[in-house]
């Protein structure tokens, strides 16, 4: 690998740059054995971008073989995939050809092996090609390590909204600062310069960002998440300045808050109930009835009877177990019960008094009856293929063994898979399998195994899975919640 201070790279459009900087041994013992610490430091970090170079090629290496050999494989671009049975999932039109079963399987196979979401994956294989083919310079500098990866993606998110023509002399301009600025320094730069070599005006383009606005959730530790929304940028400073002027609004001797929680707690009060009103230390807003006393407004818009699971002892106050918040984990006791006093009503959940195993029977129908659609949907949490977090109240359920082919309707034989999961186990090569306690055991056309857990599996207390007619003891008693 090349010295990055052996040349001076001339700055764009031909301003002349300043010397390049030499390096000097210090004389000094101490700063001697410092930097030599500090070089290999330096030296790690060229060589795990160089790494990243290399996972690029082989990203994009598995990408095409998976076009045109596995392709080949299935008959060619041209042969069409299967209807599905009546588990396949609605909306599916006409079936998938080769190359879409390639591309999903190649996703697939990916995100179970490296556990990283599918739509990860997506981005990182259209950046391996666009790179590989469209950047190759780009490639060449993270290569000999003088560029990271989060350099060659800052060139590559500002360089995709260009003509293919306009790419190279972008990438010939920007590659020298990308060797010398910070991450966040390129970006504002390539940003110029993509402004400068941009075809179409940033009104038209403004138009079509603003089409991508939405929100998402991000969870955290210690019962909290992230609520991000990404909005036009008026939108958004607007927003966050009836924010600021809400917090401020706040005040009182009592109130010790500082400003970031008041605008945290106008937020959610706006979210969740329209309104705003004082909030406790911890963020759970504060209302007062008509006699003046103050009631905690805990989980404005949570409907605690899908949403929240609590252990009976917590429910009683006889234990401290935490409960389940749908979608996101545990959630500290007092909470949960908090959330429980406001059920409109409870889902019982039959299992047997001895073995913990659930309860279940044989349905003789295709229909998932709504009983039977709690259990799982308590058992499951999200969409049971590898990787995938969709909750189970946006999924389907699926019979793992199809009901054409002699598959029960019963939990044994059930899961919830997301939409396009469904589809997508319909359609292609991967094989699924119920095992004990719920666990889903996933074989991939390559071969490789997985096995999918389930957020509440149903067990015996020692830990092995019974089918109810195998639970010989206390046969018939059932506890009464």
């Amino acid at each position: 690998m090349k010295n990055r201070f052996e040349k001076s790279e001339a700055p764009p459009d031909g301003v002349p740059g300043d010397p390049a900087p030499v390096h000097a041994a210090p004389d000094d013992p101490v700063m001697a054995g410092f930097a030599a610490r500090l070089d290999e430091i330096i030296e790690n970090e060229r060589a795990m971008n160089a790494l990243t170079a290399r996972r690029i090629g082989l990203l994009d290496g598995l990408r095409r073989y998976s076009e045109s050999e596995v392709v080949a494989s299935l008959g060619g671009p041209d042969a069409g995939g299967g209807e599905g049975g009546p588990d396949a999932g609605g909306g599916e039109p006409h079936g998938w050809d080769a190359t879409t079963v390639a591309r999903r399987e190649l996703v697939f196979e990916l995100a179970a092996a490296l556990r990283i979401p599918e739509r990860t994956i997506e981005g990182l294989l259209d950046e391996a090609q666009a790179l590989t083919m469209s950047l190759p310079a780009t490639v060449a500098a993270l290569t000999d390590g003088d560029i990271s990866y989060r350099h060659a993606a800052a060139m590559l998110d500002q360089a995709r909204s260009l003509p293919p023509e306009a790419w190279a002399d972008f990438e010939r301009v920007l590659l020298p600062d990308a060797r010398e600025l910070t991450v966040s320094k390129f970006s504002r730069r390539a940003r110029t310069r993509r402004e400068r070599l941009h075809p179409v005006s940033i009104g038209d383009r403004h138009i079509a960002a603003v089409a991508e606005r939405r929100v998402w959730v991000q969870l955290q530790e210690d019962g909290m998440a992230d609520l991000t929304a990404r909005l036009s940028a008026e939108a958004a400073l607007a927003a966050y300045e009836r924010l600021t002027q809400i917090a401020e609004s706040q005040s009182s001797p009592d109130d010790d808050r500082h400003l970031g929680q008041k605008r945290a707690d106008a937020f959610a009060d706006l979210l969740l109930s329209g309104d705003t009103c004082a909030a406790g230390a911890d963020g759970d807003p504060l209302l007062s009835d008509a006699a003046g006393t103050v009631h905690r407004n805990v989980g404005h818009g949570i409907r605690p009877r899908v949403s929240v699971t609590v252990p009976v002892m917590t429910l009683l106050d006889l234990a401290e177990e935490p409960g389940e918040l749908n979608g996101y984990g545990p959630i500290d006791p007092d909470t949960a019960r908090r959330l429980a006093a406001r059920a409109p009503s409870f889902t019982r959940i039959l299992v047997h008094p001895v073995t913990s195993a659930i309860l279940d029977v044989d349905r003789e129908t295709h229909r998932v009856p709504a009983d039977l659609r709690n259990a799982l949907a308590f058992r499951d949490g999200t969409c049971r293929t590898v990787g995938c977090n969709q909750p189970a109240g946006h999924c389907d359920v699926d019979h793992t063994v199809a009901y054409a082919e002699g598959g029960k309707t019963r939990i044994g034989n059930l899961s919830h898979q997301c939409p396009a999961h469904h589809r997508f186990k319909h359609h292609t090569r991967v094989k699924m399998r119920n095992l004990e306690g719920g666990s889903i055991e996933v074989t991939t056309p390559s071969g490789k195994v997985y096995v999918t857990r389930p957020d509440n599996p149903f067990q015996r207390r020692d830990g092995w899975f019974a089918e109810p007619d195998s639970a010989a003891e206390g046969e018939g008693e059932v506890m009464p919640f």
